[in-house]
């Protein structure tokens, strides 16, 4: 019945302008520090992490948002109450421990989607190939020492899947190598 006295603007669903990402994935955890700009109606609650997620730090106008844990069926969510109208910047941190599936290793994003959302992985000790369905774009950096680099741009989409897998065999990167035997009879 409240929804109804609101205006159409306030019922709509909120979405975050921009999500950007760092995730480093290191031994069995995957470490990341996510930015969130929110246009936000005063009442409006933005869905910002879901379960199997860690939060470990959180950084956001506290007169003006308030952070709550929502428990669900499948563990809890985390979603950001707006006190007043404006936009907002929010940080935090997060840990997952990627998992596998279909014959790779990867994760699926517990942060909800913006209309912008960009993601930075850096893969510590693997050279691997990174495949990602919802990605718009993927550009993957030369390797600085034995780590991967990669920059996604996502579409705004939930429950995104990163994921590797060990690289395939590029004969552009080997070097060309000949060996020739040689014999003669005196």
């Amino acid at each position: 019945a409240q929804a109804a006295t609101l205006p159409a603007s306030r019922s709509i669903a909120p979405v975050a302008e921009s999500v950007q990402q760092q995730v480093r994935v290191e031994d069995k955890f995957a470490f990341a520090t996510v930015k969130i700009r929110w246009s936000a109606l005063k009442d409006q609650r933005l869905p910002v992490l879901s379960s199997p997620a860690v939060l470990t730090r959180a950084s956001f106008p506290t007169n003006a948002l308030k952070w709550i844990e929502n428990p669900t069926g499948s563990g809890r969510r985390h979603e950001l109450l707006a006190l007043q109208d404006g936009v907002f910047n929010i940080e935090f941190d997060y840990q997952l421990q990627p998992g596998a599936r279909g014959g790779e290793s990867g994760f699926t994003l517990p942060t909800h989607g913006g209309l912008v959302n960009e993601l930075a992985l850096t893969l510590i000790n693997l050279d691997v190939d990174i495949s990602a369905p919802s990605a718009v774009s993927l550009e993957t950096r030369a390797n600085s020492g034995s780590n991967t680099v990669a920059k996604l741009i996502l579409s705004p989409v939930n429950d995104a899947w990163i994921g590797w897998k060990p690289r395939s065999r590029d004969t552009k990167r080997e070097k060309a190598v000949f060996y020739a035997e040689l014999a003669q009879l005196y």
